[in-house]
């Protein structure tokens, strides 16, 4: 990968659970809101100059972002087959955080594990997006979810996160219109 955005928060704290996937277009973007569930009341605070009641004492969640470099493929993981990809660019986003692929994304094909193909989720964004043409389900595997957006192309992007509540935390992912 590269254009590395990475380490936000505590890797110890890896017990969250990503509930939610909500894609969306605007003006100049298209946006990926990621929903992760993650009670840390009692988990160490890594802010102790904030009041216990600011979100921000606890913050945690830790994601990997990147453009996969030309040539290479989108691999799933554990399994380690391709995610097969219908755009000309794909962002890799890893987030610390277990998710079940059937909460967030359609199931697209069921796959063949005992070939090592497992099963495809995918969300087409279709006409209403510029940028993002679908979202790839690449692997859940302890407690580490990754997906791919696919992109029309290198456009630049920005993946935020922040605090809603002390048990939940949005990871909000950018990306250019081109």
């Amino acid at each position: 990968m590269t254009d590395d955005n990475s380490d936000r928060g505590n890797y110890a704290n890896a017990d969250g659970k990503i509930a939610a996937l909500a894609p969306t277009t605007g003006e100049c973007y298209d946006t990926i809101v990621l929903t992760v569930y993650d009670d840390l009341r009692n988990n160490p605070v890594l802010h102790p100059d904030l009041a216990d009641d600011d979100p921000m004492k606890y913050e945690w969640v830790t994601f990997l972002s990147g453009y996969i470099d030309d040539g290479e493929m989108l691999m799933h993981d554990p399994v380690g087959s391709v995610v097969p990809t219908n755009s000309a660019a794909v962002l890799h986003l890893t987030v610390l955080a277990h998710a079940e692929a059937g909460d967030l994304l359609p199931k697209i094909d069921d796959g063949n594990l005992s070939e090592g193909v497992p099963p495809l989720y995918r969300f087409d964004a279709g006409s209403d997006f510029v940028s993002l043409n679908e979202v790839l389900w690449a692997g859940s595997f302890e407690s580490t979810t990754s997906f791919g957006l696919g992109v029309n192309g290198k456009t630049p992007y920005a993946v935020h996160y922040g605090r809603v509540t002390l048990d939940v935390t949005e990871v909000i992912i950018h990306v250019a219109h081109k």
